[in-house]
């Protein structure tokens, strides 16, 4: 036998947005694997234990514990198990006409097949309570339905943690290029710009240095302009050199 598995079909009234419809377990041995094939339906699968390989749309992606990733109608799909440390997953199928809009929500979708989750206490025992009421057949699915979407709130919450921090970041920078625009005739410091942010010098750096959607541009000593768009090009060309 090539796997150890549990699997589940839920029986569900069909009068919702998202339904889940299977759900289950696998502990596989080495170089077990599916397909490639296609799926009708949306899956979700979050990795316990070891870790595999999963290509879908051209792309191959290392998933072990604490990750998972997202199978999508239409899409030919391969996963494996490594041959060394094979994984051990649990997973939900679900259907339903919000079922694009919960994935988007967490930030999945076509375009994010692939993400890590918070593999604690809680999203253990919801993960092992969806498998064992779906074992159940008891009130209809909705219990089934419950824990998932615990489970999938977990992950909306920890992609809203990102945004709110991505937004932060473009604040600060934001506030940082205008501080440059206005004194960069100045013998202006990094902690000149550091204190009108109102953040410490180093932490100034690594914003700075991570990719935003900031459209603005820097001005060069020679009173040009370098289009912000790459910024990482602009500090080291006409900032990074003198602030730095």
């Amino acid at each position: 036998m090539s796997y150890v598995t549990e699997r589940y079909d839920i029986v569900c009234s069909q009068n919702h947005g998202i339904n889940v419809v299977q759900c289950g377990w696998q502990k596989c041995d080495p170089g077990h694997h599916l397909g490639p094939m296609f799926y009708q339906h949306y899956s979700i699968t979050f990795v316990l234990a070891g870790c595999g390989y999963y290509t879908a749309a051209g792309s191959t992606y290392k998933v072990q514990a604490g990750e998972g990733f997202v199978i999508v109608p239409g899409v030919s799909t391969y996963y494996i198990a490594d041959t060394k440390e094979p994984w051990e997953y649990r997973y939900a199928i679900f259907q339903g006409s919000d079922a694009l809009l919960l994935l988007n929500a967490a930030g999945l979708g076509p375009n994010k097949l692939h993400f890590s989750y918070q593999n604690d206490e809680d999203m253990g025992t919801w993960l092992r309570l969806m498998c064992q009421a779906s074992a159940s057949g008891a009130a209809r699915g909705y219990d089934v339905q419950g824990y998932f979407f615990l489970c999938m709130s977990r992950l909306v919450q920890q992609h809203r943690r990102v945004q709110t921090a991505f937004a932060t970041c473009e604040q600060f920078v934001s506030q940082a290029l205008a501080y440059m625009k206005m004194n960069y005739a100045y013998n202006i410091s990094i902690q000149d710009v550091a204190a009108y942010v109102g953040i410490e010098r180093s932490y100034l750096y690594r914003v700075w240095m991570q990719p935003t959607s900031l459209a603005d541009s820097v001005p060069t000593q020679a009173g040009g302009t370098y289009a912000c768009a790459d910024r990482s090009f602009c500090c080291r060309n006409c900032l990074l050199d003198r602030l730095f």
